[in-house]
């Protein structure tokens, strides 16, 4: 029996597919993982094309 449920756990877990969190970074983290300058993420969350949370200092950016 136990080694009936660890085959239907085995075929469950061979199915499926894992996705990652979204990963949010600072203003600061996120402009050097895109190379490019802080004001650059800034304009972009202003603009909609990034999304953020938080304010100040605590801003977190998605960039997954």
């Amino acid at each position: 029996r136990l080694h009936d449920r660890l085959d239907s756990l085995e075929r469950m877990l061979s199915t499926s597919t894992v996705t990652p969190q979204p990963e949010w970074l600072s203003v600061t983290a996120a402009a050097n993982h895109l190379e490019c300058s802080e004001s650059t993420i800034r304009r972009k969350i202003a603009l909609g094309e990034f999304q953020a949370k938080g304010s100040g200092k605590s801003k977190r950016v998605r960039i997954s």
